[in-house]
């Protein structure tokens, strides 16, 4: 279970290209991004980020957000109509009591501007409450009078 949840870690980055935001350090990057990627810029350099971005890349970012809606709106200042948020989000955690601590990811974004046109569900190990993740790709929405 843990091994397909870093594989689609592994996939998420490897669809990278472009000018990349990465919501989180660039440390926390398991290995190299794609040669496609023409530039990288992190979201810690907000509000000083300037232009739009190709690429918007969460890797456990999106889940860790103290507020996902005000995150998922800001986003939408550096994209333009092609641009992808790629994420790969932890959903529930399990807690000591019954009910675990959950994220809703996806319904957040709708909420906010974001079309998810790619999502898959999983969870990371066994038992009554395991961890559970989202990964997928996201773009901003489109509108007709736009």
């Amino acid at each position: 279970m843990m091994r397909d949840y870093l594989s689609q870690i592994k996939q998420t980055i490897a669809a990278t290209n472009g000018r990349c935001l990465l919501l989180g350090p660039r440390e926390n990057i398991d290995g190299d991004l794609p040669a496609s990627v023409t530039s990288i810029t992190e979201w810690h350099q907000y509000p000083e980020i300037d232009g739009v971005f190709d690429t918007l890349l969460s890797i456990e970012n999106l889940a860790s957000a103290q507020d996902i809606s005000n995150m998922l709106q800001s986003l939408l200042l550096f994209t333009h109509s092609e641009s992808l948020l790629l994420f790969c989000d932890q959903t529930a955690t399990p807690t000591k009591n019954a009910h675990p601590s959950r994220k809703d990811i996806t319904g957040s974004m709708w909420s906010n501007g974001w079309t998810v046109i790619k999502c898959d569900r999983n969870t990371i190990g066994n038992g009554r409450r395991p961890s559970a993740y989202v990964s997928g790709v996201a773009r901003p929405k489109r509108y007709p009078n736009q």
